[in-house]
């Protein structure tokens, strides 16, 4: 990476975007480090974040959902709900591949998995601690499940819509 690119990344986390993936043997990797195989992905909560995501040459966006995981009460589940909705959709505008996770488990993941666009829900932990009470096969499972549901669900509903449905 030159010095541009550290300025880059340096205004992203500035700005509140963090990365996903950034370090391989003390080295800085992104598209600049010229490492086959590997991309470089950062997160972001809201739109105002996904322009220095973009600034930083990264490969994907991927949407920050540890706020709204850990949200208190359905307005403010909605409201950070609402904020990933607009930065997938923003994101998506400028060609970036949307990715999310963070906190999602079973009783949250339906309305994010709902979000037009969505490639891929980074959800290791919830599974690993699911799969310690009722074994692997049906963690992974169960989650499948409430992906799939969440893309049913989406053909008719909106992912606000999906979030009240599912808390009520």
């Amino acid at each position: 990476m030159d010095e541009e690119d550290v300025l880059a990344l340096l205004k992203a986390h500035l700005l509140g975007a963090s990365k996903v993936l950034t370090i391989n043997d003390d080295q800085a990797i992104g598209p600049a480090g010229g490492q086959p195989g590997v991309e470089l992905g950062m997160g972001a909560v809201g739109v105002d974040q996904v322009d220095a995501v973009v600034a930083c040459g990264a490969d994907f966006l991927e949407l920050h959902t540890g706020a709204y995981a850990n949200a208190v009460g359905e307005e403010a589940r909605l409201a950070e709900l609402h904020k990933l909705i607009e930065a997938a959709r923003y994101a998506r505008q400028l060609g970036m591949r949307v990715n999310a996770g963070h906190g999602l488990n079973l009783r949250n993941v339906m309305p994010v998995a709902a979000i037009e666009g969505v490639h891929e829900l980074h959800i290791g932990h919830s599974i690993v601690s699911h799969a310690v009470l009722v074994g692997f096969e049906r963690a992974v499972r169960e989650m499948v499940e409430a992906i799939a549901r969440a893309q049913v669900f989406a053909r008719d509903f909106s992912p606000e819509e999906i979030l009240r449905l599912h808390s009520a």
